[in-house]
């Protein structure tokens, strides 16, 4: 296989036209027909579908086009790391995070690296778990910082663990249920809900809780994915969230946890990476200061550490 020829079938599963490939690519239509065709009697598999409007992938596309888009980022970012090094600079790294890791742990692992190693540039893609994976396995980003998912990760992605804390049911300062006795997990299906999408991580997780509790799972009436937007939301009404314990003492003048640990939800919060991932020098700092912000939130009852099994 040849890397044009990899360039080329990207180009036309982007593009889902070989017609419209070929104009990016800037090669003539049969010219970039032939090479697919080519690159598909080498393999000895059928890698698109030829259809009267475009293509689409076959099962063994689909391999290709996730290995194929995972080699191209791995060659961008030799290319970058080169350049940085003869412009001077330390190089780039991206970095997907999730919500309670905006607050504190990457923006003071960011300024600790920055201040033995100033030149070096940073991305960061704001996502929750479920969007990052995607992202991880093309490669698109070099570090996912999130809520960890073991048992479920997939076998070409790996975890670095790093703290523990609680997802919590959140609702603003004063709420009825702060006050209410005898307080049970049902009454909290008496209030509207504002989470994340269902099939998102900690959505699934929630609605598995109540599932076992015999409950029916709260069904939201806002979905939303920004944690500042959810915050406004219930700190001027009654509905209820749900966030990890950073983000109720963040904004702890506005809003508090329920005190119901039946549907309180331990969660493992790490690094999640490609198994076959060769970190960049600058990735391989920020690992490190990641480490040590961890240990150190652990250290002042900011997280707990991540007890095995």
């Amino acid at each position: 296989m040849e890397l044009r020829q990899l360039e080329y079938f990207l180009a036309a599963v982007e593009q889902r036209s070989l017609g419209r490939a070929a104009e990016v690519m800037n090669i003539s239509q049969p010219a970039i027909s032939k090479a697919i065709r080519r690159l598909e009697i080498e393999l000895g598999v059928s890698l698109l579908d030829r259809r009267p409007r475009g293509v689409e992938t076959t099962a063994f596309g689909d391999v290709l086009a996730l290995r194929g888009t995972s080699i191209r980022h791995a060659l961008m970012r030799v290319e970058d790391e080169l350049r940085a090094m003869k412009s001077g600079h330390t190089g780039k790294v991206t970095i997907g995070v999730g919500s309670s890791m905006r607050l504190k742990l990457l923006p003071d692992a960011i300024l600790r690296v920055k201040s033995s190693h100033p030149n070096v540039e940073y991305k960061v893609v704001s996502k929750l778990h479920d969007g990052l994976m995607p992202d991880v396995q093309r490669g698109d980003v070099e570090l996912a910082l999130c809520q960890l998912a073991t048992p479920d990760v997939v076998d070409e992605l790996a975890e670095i663990p790093l703290y523990s804390d609680s997802i919590r049911p959140t609702v603003r300062k004063g709420h009825p249920l702060l006050r209410k006795p005898d307080l049970r997990p049902i009454d909290c299906l008496d209030y509207d809900w504002i989470l994340p999408a269902a099939e998102h991580l900690g959505h699934r997780r929630l609605d598995a809780r109540f599932h076992d509790l015999g409950f029916p799972a709260p069904k939201p009436v806002v979905e939303s994915e920004s944690t500042l937007f959810s915050i406004s939301m219930i700190k001027s009404s009654d509905m209820i969230s749900w966030h990890p314990t950073l983000v109720i003492q963040e904004f702890s003048d506005h809003v508090a946890a329920i005190p119901l640990p039946e549907i309180s939800m331990p969660r493992k919060v790490g690094i999640v990476h490609r198994s076959d991932m060769q970190f960049s020098a600058p990735a391989k700092l920020l690992i490190e200061q990641l480490q040590n912000v961890s240990r150190e939130m652990i250290d002042s009852g900011l997280a707990d550490p991540i007890t095995p099994g």
